[in-house]
């Protein structure tokens, strides 16, 4: 394994700004309700910053066009370590995906995440080039890099929301001060949706669901049980199929018109947690309709 020395300046410069920028964009992510950070980007995450704990190898590599690329060891299967790269790389690297099997359209240019390699990868791994190196990650001091964290001064607590910003909206929310009576409101902002529907043979009403982080699926289930019960559900199924179907037929057109709500969300320029977690709600509710069409999980 070479010794840091053997790094020019200005490539180990690069390498210790991408992982800083990694440990950011993860530990962003880690915050965010049931949208966290899977297992193997925790056990990353933690080995950057506490090296003591279990260190991770880092591969670094000048490929033919002279462009950086980066690798992480994974503790799981040492011949398959993870690549690192921003949203802004993906154009150049199409067939990575990524590792916490999100799109990589979610992926904001500036936000570093971890990739599965491909084989093309795997073969500029074992390659001999001159321009390569491996090196503990301990090496690049990480974990005396200050973490970036949203500056959230006393202002913020009583700054209007009109002034806010959706990231500072999203760190109110977060912070949940005491007595913070602009929560209700802001919570009703990034995560309402308005929305109309029918509850089981009454009229179509509107009001607004609140599919937050923590609580959204179960705002789902309770959305379907509202509009087809299950104990009706089981006995208009037994004894009046052609109704059953219909009944399903109007429930999952409900749910799709949600996901078109929720999708389109993902479009406008949010921060990036708050715009993985409309992709989460959106691909939740377009797996029920594929996978769930008879609601059996519902109960």
């Amino acid at each position: 394994m070479q010794n840091q020395e053997e790094i020019p300046p200005e490539d180990k410069s690069e390498i210790r700004k991408a992982l800083v920028s990694l440990i950011n964009s993860l530990q962003a992510r880690k915050g965010v309700g049931t949208s966290g950070i899977i297992p193997d980007e925790e056990i990353v995450l933690t080995s950057l910053q506490h090296p003591e704990r279990g260190d991770v190898v880092v591969t670094a590599l000048r490929d033919a066009r002279g462009r950086l690329q980066l690798f992480v060891s994974n503790r799981r299967d040492q011949d398959s370590p993870f690549a690192v790269m921003s949203g802004r790389d993906v154009r150049n690297f199409p067939e990575r995906r990524l590792l916490n099997s999100r799109s990589t359209s979610s992926l904001k240019e500036d936000e570093f995440a971890l990739f599965l390699i491909t084989l093309q990868d795997k073969e500029a791994l074992q390659a001999p080039l001159t321009r390569k190196w491996k090196i503990f990650s301990t090496h690049f001091d990480l974990n005396e890099t200050e973490v970036h964290k949203p500056k959230i001064g006393d202002d913020l607590k009583v700054k209007p929301l009109s002034a806010c910003t959706l990231e500072e909206k999203l760190q109110i929310i977060k912070r949940n001060w005491p007595g913070d009576a602009r929560r209700d409101a802001l919570e009703k902002e990034l995560y309402g949706f308005p929305f109309s529907y029918s509850k089981y043979k009454m009229p179509e009403r509107s009001e607004e669901i609140l599919l937050s982080p923590d609580h959204y699926r179960e705002r789902v289930a309770q959305l379907i049980r509202d509009m087809y019960p299950y104990g009706i559900r089981t006995t208009v199924r037994r004894d009046y199929p052609k109704e059953h179907k219909q009944r399903l037929d109007d429930v999952h057109a409900a749910l799709k018109r949600l996901s078109d709500l929720t999708a389109a969300r993902q479009k406008s320029d949010s921060p990036a947690e708050l715009a993985r977690h409309y992709e989460e709600i959106t691909a939740y509710l377009r797996e029920i309709i594929e996978r769930d069409p008879e609601l059996s999980h519902f109960v």
